[in-house]
Formats: C-alpha cells, structure tokens, sequence
C-alpha cells in the first residue's frame, strides 16, 4: 500500500508542459470519475482493529483562484474508539484543484497524530513553477500535485490500457 501510495505521489511530480503565449495554456484533463457533492468514506485498520475513519469529499463550493473555477476537496481522519485512547489523530486536508487542468492552485493541512502536529499552507504559481510553502518558495515542476489533488487527478486517468 505504502509503495502504491509512493507511486502514486510521483506520477503528481511528473512536468508536463502546454503551450506558450501571453496567457497561460494549461493541459486539459478530462474527468468523467468524479465530480462535486461525491463523499468517499473509509474504514481504517491497524491489524483486526477499527483504528480511524477517513471521509473525503468535492463539496459544492464554486472559488475561482487565478481566475479559473476550481473543486474544493476535503480531506478528515480521526482515529476511533479505543485506538483514540492510545493515539489520537485529528488530520484535516484541503485541495483547490483547477477543475480543468486538475492542477492543485491552494493546498491546506493540518495534522495532529498522537501529538505531533503539522501545519501548512501552500500555494502554487504554475505560471513560474513554484509554490509558496507557508513564505518559502520551492521551484516545483508544472503540474505537480499535493496530496489531496494527486488522489483526485489519479482517478482521471486512463489505466485499461
């Protein structure tokens, strides 16, 4: 599951580039796996155990970031009965993906497992190839994806061949 999930990431990091001009041209991804209101709940084991519950969803926000219509997903973990006892997590994610080039545009996280915590905030100029990561800026490849878009642009692709 672990290398899946790696492989996964990678292809997120993949650059693909569009076409040049004044106004940026961006890939257009077709995308008839999921749209707004979907809900995808899961189960979470450690071993026989009920550990946690992940529920993540395209709720029916329309925001426009840079002037394109995105999806907002929604991301939530917690852990449950006993296992919240001895481990709490509270994980909370957001994606803007661009609904057009499946692209990540705002990338919100906020995790707290068993009392470590993460907190950030990440914004992607695809425009240049960067992100701002809570005021540092990353050179990144276009296209590339974070965690909650890569799951969604993932689900688009094509894999019968």
């Amino acid at each position: 599951m672990k290398r899946l999930f790696f492989v996964i990431c990678l292809l997120g990091t993949i650059p693909v580039f569009a076409g040049g001009g004044e106004a940026p041209v961006y890939r257009k991804v077709v995308n008839t796996a999921f749209k707004r209101g979907e809900q995808l709940k899961y189960r979470v084991h450690y071993g026989a155990v009920n550990a946690g519950v992940a529920i993540i969803n395209i709720d029916n926000t329309n925001k426009l970031v840079n002037g394109r219509p995105t999806l907002h997903a929604v991301g939530k973990g917690n852990s449950i009965g006993a296992f919240d006892w001895f481990f709490k997590v509270r994980d909370h994610y957001e994606s803007y993906i661009d609904e057009e080039a499946m692209m990540p545009w705002i990338f919100i996280r906020r995790v707290d497992e068993g009392g470590f915590k993460i907190n950030q905030n990440q914004t992607y100029d695809h425009n240049v190839g960067r992100v701002n990561s809570d005021g540092k800026f990353l050179t990144v490849p276009k296209y590339v994806q974070d965690m909650v878009s890569t799951f969604y642009y993932v689900r688009t692709m094509d894999f019968s061949k």
